[in-house]
């Protein structure tokens, strides 16, 4: 390996074991696992006849094989990685203008790369656990030549340059090295900082991100993309020290810290970046204040990679601006290429090592580079000591939230319809992505189309975040003197038509004639929109909806209607994305799906005795989905949530809760013999219900819990020797004598009796206010579920009772053997029963993921297979 991958090679050498590419339910990748992954990649296309200046068409999802194997690629050849949510056209497009050698996919990945590769006759490999195997269906014709490109060229990334026609940037290895020293040297990376990758590899930035890291010698995390649900459990599990996302994302990473600033505390972030649109400066100040470090803003672009950025230290940061020079020349001229002095507005140039040498293939553009500076296409300013601020564009691409699209693309898309004469594609405002996609049409004389029926046309030729979320039909597209179509002044137009993006709608029914699932769904809308009642027919997307808002709605209808993804894609729903498609949808799925109960079945069959599970305080019933799948196909597995809206169900106990959930169950099983368990907060609820249903006579047979801490622990007063021993006042050997108190003993000391004493005060005033049911002032305003949940688990006070419990302990987490230390075993002194304590692999959420979760099922189920065993000997008998 050549070039860029000295440092990794390097670090291989001296640190072969070190962890270099995490993810997810996966087992660490070391840095010297990696480069042996990556130089078989080398020597697979090698083999294969391939040669350095031939482009490798590499459609990988995001991981850590995509890490892998561009490393692999740009050791033998260039590599050219495509978005596998590219349908064929968009693939076809692609392949013609790299003209690759091979293309390398994923072979469980749907993805269009290997039809169109095969029908372009080019070379398929398939990526299985960081090898490659020659896909033996293509090619059926004579040798495919791969075209040649630039010498020394590394990469190969489509953007959008400075104009609206796709440009291909090749970038070489020593593009590469430079900017990933300018990232370093930017951030001040070190090998103990550790990089969570949400932002998709195919893209440079996130591409270039993970590179930096790796070469400063940390570790990178590689996961699927944002998840909303998971986020706050990632950054726990992995503990990076810093990640980077778009406005979008910062959003959305924001609604998860304000319904989990524990969890922010844990996590030791050093700062968090902003890149690839302006950040609003209302969030970033709040995106600051709840995480609690910079956030630190850049601009960059595919050409040159990070251009400027903030960086921390006294004054390296200033609020609106993307920052001082990451260690390019960095400069603002004017139309006829004189440089402005500071704090004037002008075109921003660049130039260095970092800075691509010239886009490749024939439709190069002669105004790239003015005397040596490359042109950026974007407006902006210099202070006077070199801090850049961005005040506009020149392109007419759309940027939504950080993705750059070319409007061409979806002209040629929507003008493929048989009904449609001209079509233009611009942009518009979004509340939260910036700007979203929307195009004006001219039909043919006579043709008639709905809007639904061309932008479900358009959505089956272009990517998601591509195809238009507002299409308006005019006379006439607006034209400049040359015949180019006017964008801008349709945008206006739209804006002046009052088509509004309905962040502010009111619903266009009564709420008193609209139906129960109506009424539900506009709540769900309301909920993951933010706005005050939106209407029946308002477009999900023009209310500010984007992919993570999609990702919150599809959550909350599984969970209320059992309705997930494929069945919206499957029903038409992004045709036409309205409250009253879903209450179509949700209602042909199930006509009792307006009300439905507090179980979410995930496997319903077997005569075995069912588990009733209850998940952590989030309510959120299928990550249980993989645990549920390994016990088997005869083991009946119930999850268990409350079904009431989170706005209808006010303030409650885990008591009042428990004698719900108790009923619910007794009503599903009238007779046992039972077996409750929970994750987290759902574990205090399954020990609840397990006492609530042995009091009423039920026959309990086991309570399971999963990582769930007993509240009010420690108790001094109950455990005083191990209290003394845990705080070093008292040696572990000798209980009564030879005490010898130094000043860190009695700091421990200290230390531990205020925090003791915080929660007892706490729980004490929390018993109280519940004891006269004044409960509004202290808790979590209705409509929280996970904080209602939480305050209502610190007020709990578990009584003790004749059950059987097993607690589940993830070995990842910090935990010891003394009680007062963990108060996850606080439960053996309410276990009349037996306590008994299993360790699995994993953390608080990776123990439910996989392969751990199959650790998990395999001791749940050998716990469960005793307990079956037994019943069926007493009725035997």
């Amino acid at each position: 390996m050549t070039g860029f991958h000295h440092e990794l090679r390097d670090r291989a050498r001296s640190a072969a074991g070190a962890p270099a590419l995490l993810a997810p339910g996966r087992d660490p990748l070391t840095f010297g696992g990696m480069l042996r992954q990556a130089e078989a990649v080398t020597a697979t296309l090698r083999g294969a006849g391939v040669r350095g200046y031939e482009a490798v068409a590499v459609v990988l999802p995001d991981g850590p094989e995509l890490i892998t194997t561009f490393l692999g690629v740009t050791a033998a050849a260039v590599c050219a990685p495509l978005n596998p949510l590219f349908r064929e056209a968009e693939i076809e497009f692609c392949l013609a203008s790299i003209g690759p050698a091979a293309v390398i996919r994923d072979p469980a990945l749907n993805s269009a790369a290997a039809t169109v590769a095969r029908r372009m006759n080019i070379p398929v490999f398939e990526a299985t656990g960081g090898a490659l195997k020659a896909d033996v269906r293509s090619p059926d014709g004579p040798p495919h030549k791969g075209m040649r490109h630039p010498d020394g060229a590394a990469l190969l990334l489509h953007t959008s340059g400075t104009t609206s026609t796709p440009k291909l940037v090749p970038l070489t290895r020593a593009n590469l090295r430079e900017m990933a020293g300018n990232t370093q040297r930017i951030l001040g990376l070190t090998a103990a900082d550790r990089f969570f990758g949400m932002m998709p590899l195919f893209h440079l930035q996130g591409l270039m991100s993970a590179l930096a890291q790796l070469t400063a010698g940390g570790s990178v995390v590689c996961t699927s993309g944002f998840n909303a649900e998971r986020f706050l459990d990632g950054l726990e599990e992995f503990r990076p020290t810093w990640y980077t996302a778009g406005p979008a994302l910062h959003r959305a990473t924001l609604e998860s810290a304000r319904t989990g600033q524990d969890g922010f505390a844990r996590v030791p972030l050093r700062f968090v970046r902003s890149i690839g649109a302006a950040m609003p400066p209302a969030l970033l100040g709040d995106l600051e204040t709840a995480l609690g470090v910079p956030v630190l803003e850049g601009y960059g672009m595919t050409e040159a990679g990070v251009i400027t950025s903030n960086a921390l230290g006294p004054g390296e940061y200033r609020a609106g601006s993307t920052g001082r020079s990451a260690g390019l020349e960095v400069a603002v001229m004017d139309g006829d290429g004189a440089f402005l002095p500071p704090d004037h507005d002008g075109e921003i140039v660049v130039r260095g090592p970092a800075v691509m040498l010239g886009y490749a293939g024939p439709q190069t553009d002669g105004n790239t580079f003015r005397d040596g500076w490359f042109r950026t296409g974007d407006l902006g300013r210099l202070d006077g000591v070199g801090f850049l601020y961005i005040t506009g564009r020149l392109k007419e691409i759309i940027n939504r939230g950080g993705e750059k699209i070319l409007p061409g693309e979806i002209d040629d898309a929507l003008k493929g319809h048989p009904a449609v004469e001209e079509a233009t594609a611009f942009g518009v405002p979004h509340r939260t992505l910036g700007e979203d996609v929307a195009a004006a049409v001219v039909l043919r004389r006579g043709a008639e189309v709905s809007e639904g029926e061309l932008r479900s046309f358009a959505a089956s030729r272009l990517a998601e975040f591509k195809t238009p979320r507002q299409i308006l039909f005019v006379e006439s597209i607006p034209k400049s003197a040359t015949g180019k179509p006017r964008r801008a002044a349709l945008a206006e137009q739209v804006r002046a038509a009052g088509i509004r993006d309905a962040s502010n709608s009111k619903a266009d029914l009564p709420e008193a004639v609209l139906t129960e699932a109506e009424r539900r769904m506009t709540e769900i809308w309301g909920r993951v929109l933010k706005v005050d009642r939106p209407g029946l027919q308002d477009d999900f997307f023009r209310l500010g909806g984007d992919s993570f808002a999609l990702t919150l709605l599809v959550t909350e209808l599984e969970y209320a209607f059992g309705c997930g993804r494929q069945t919206l894609e499957a029903a038409g729903f992004f045709a036409e994305p309205t409250i009253a498609t879903l209450c179509r949808i949700v209602t042909a799925i199930d006509a009792k799906a307006a009300a439905p109960g507090p179980f979410v079945t995930l496997q319903p069959n077997g005569d075995r005795i069912p588990f009733f599970c209850f998940p952590g305080a989030e309510e959120s019933p299928h990550g249980f989905r993989a645990l549920s799948a390994h016990l088997g196909p005869d083991q009946p597995f119930h999850t268990v949530r409350d079904p009431r809206q989170p706005a209808e169900r006010g303030l409650y106990t885990v008591e009042q809760a428990a004698a719900m959930f108790s009923a619910a169950i007794r009503e599903k099983q009238p007779r046992g013999p039972y077996i409750v368990g929970g994750h987290c907060y759902g574990g205090m609820l399954a020990f609840e219900v397990a006492r609530q249903l042995q009091a009423a006579g039920g026959d309990v047979r086991l309570v399971v819990m999963m990582e769930s801490a007993a509240p009010g622990y420690p108790k001094v007063l109950r455990h005083w020797r191990d209290y003394l021993r845990y705080t070093r006042l008292l040696p572990r050997a000798v209980a009564h004598v030879n005490l010898r108190i130094g000043p860190a003993d009695v700091a421990a000391h200290l230390a531990f009796l205020g925090k003791l004493l915080g929660r007892k005060v706490h729980a004490a005033v929390r018993r109280r206010a519940t004891a006269h049911r004044e409960l509004k002032p202290l808790l979590k305003p209705p409509g929280d579920v996970y904080g209602t949940n939480r305050e209502a688990a610190r007020i709990y006070e578990p009584q003790p009772a004749a059950l059987k419990v097993v607690q589940f302990i993830a070995a990842g987490e910090d935990h010891r053997t003394l009680i007062l230390d963990d108060p996850r075993l606080g439960w053996q002194d309410v276990a009349g029963g037996g306590f008994a304590v299993r360790s699995v692999p994993g953390k608080l959420i990776g123990m439910f993921g996989e392969p751990r979760v199959q650790t998990l099922a395999a001791q749940l189920r050998e716990l469960l297979d005793a307990e079956n065993a037994t019943a069926t000997g007493l009725r035997a008998k």
